[in-house]
């Protein structure tokens, strides 16, 4: 190792002991190849050569020889190196092995206090393991990059990257390319030990495949949050016959579909064009059918032509059904317009308390009749016992 330092050297020869120093001379040079050391303010040095109560101002100085090693040492266990310039120290190596850069007290292996500036790589253990700055494939952007090369196959499955709170506890761990946040060892892509939480609209969780960001649940501006979709896109909400997601499944069971064109499945993901289509049963505690155009309240107008019991008669037996309402094949086939069986069955009840009013009107007048025979019989009895 060189010092490249402007210094004054300072050599005290004494050349009337003879007998204590043998220098000699090989033309500008001087050299002492005595069997002893030589001692600068002291008179028994320990080293070939060793300066006391002062400073050795040198111009350079080369420590090692062949393949050994430079050293700067102190005989005291006690005191630490220091370097400086010009009275003013820049770094210091403590005794207890500890190295400062613009500190005195250096707690760590090294400590700084200041910046520091990097051409090359921090690396531990091996090369692979680096915190390095990286150009980007456009030859202008810059990114820091930290890799760290322990996978399973190193026998090292939860290694990697950990960023931890104060006191220790995970709160980002990166192993083999998956993101676990707060404490999870992940064993996806990315799992959170918590709720996530965005607060910017038209932002959200958007998962796809091929970069194509078709199906998210976003909060957009003016909109409740939810499942939204491009405009095409088609939707399920099933169960797969696995016992670990995402698995391998193999029978995929749809509850819940959404087509492109907005019509809903329930239990199947063919509605066959209808809005709504369940395949299976339902329940309701209340439904209701709106903006029905043709509502039967026509029964009830004069212009209305009642069919004669007589015909209803003759198309029941022919039909075994009422008229105008669907066959037991039409309805296993097509199924039941709930809209046009309620019109339908209200149809016939009209119709049917029409019958009832027409009847009732026919009984009255018949008890009329009976009312006033009974009468006339009642005069005729007695006109006969007189």
């Amino acid at each position: 190792m060189f010092i490249r330092t402007p210094v004054l050297i300072l050599l005290a020869v004494s050349m009337a002991y003879p007998t204590l120093a043998q220098w000699n001379t090989n033309g500008s040079n001087i050299y002492y190849n005595g069997p002893g050391n030589v001692g600068i303010g002291i008179t028994a040095p320990v080293g070939k050569f060793q300066v006391y109560g002062g400073n050795a101002y040198l111009w350079g100085l080369n420590l090692g020889y062949g393949t050994n090693p430079a050293v700067l040492t102190t005989d005291d266990n006690s005191k630490a190196l220091s370097l400086q310039i010009n009275g003013t120290e820049y770094a210091r190596l403590h005794n207890n092995g500890n190295f400062g850069i613009g500190t005195t007290t250096p707690g760590e292996k090294l400590s700084v206090s200041g910046n520091v500036q990097l051409s090359g790589q921090i690396y531990w253990n091996w090369p692979n393991r680096t915190i390095e700055q990286v150009v980007q494939p456009d030859g202008t952007s810059i990114v820091m990059r930290f890799r760290n090369s322990m996978y399973t196959s190193d026998q090292n499955p939860n290694g990697g990257f950990d960023f931890t709170d104060p006191g220790g506890g995970s709160v980002l761990r990166i192993v083999n390319g998956s993101v676990g946040i707060a404490g999870i060892v992940p064993t996806e892509k990315l799992q959170v030990n918590g709720s996530a939480y965005t607060s910017t609209e038209s932002a959200g969780f958007i998962a796809d495949v091929a970069g194509q960001k078709r199906v998210g649940l976003i909060k957009y501006f003016g909109r409740e949050a939810g499942i939204w979709r491009t405009a095409t896109q088609k939707f399920e909400i099933g169960r797969v016959d696995v016992a670990s997601l995402p698995g391998t499944p193999s029978v995929f069971t749809t509850d819940f579909y959404v087509g492109g064109d907005g019509n809903i499945g329930i239990g199947t993901n063919d509605p066959k064009g209808y809005r709504l289509a369940v395949n299976g049963d339902a329940i309701f505690t209340k439904i209701k059918v709106k903006a029905y155009s043709t509502w039967p309240d026509y029964v009830f107008q004069k212009a209305y032509v009642l069919q004669p019991l007589c015909e209803v008669e003759q198309f029941i037996q022919q039909y075994q059904r009422l008229p105008g309402m669907p066959s037991a094949a039409e309805v296993e086939k097509n199924g039941i317009d709930l809209g046009d069986n309620q019109s339908a069955l209200l149809r016939k009840i009209e119709e049917l308390t029409l019958y009832v009013i027409d009847i009732n009107k026919k009984n009255e007048a018949l008890q009329k009749q009976v009312n006033d025979l009974n009468a006339a019989f009642v005069k005729m009895q007695k006109d006969t016992c007189r």
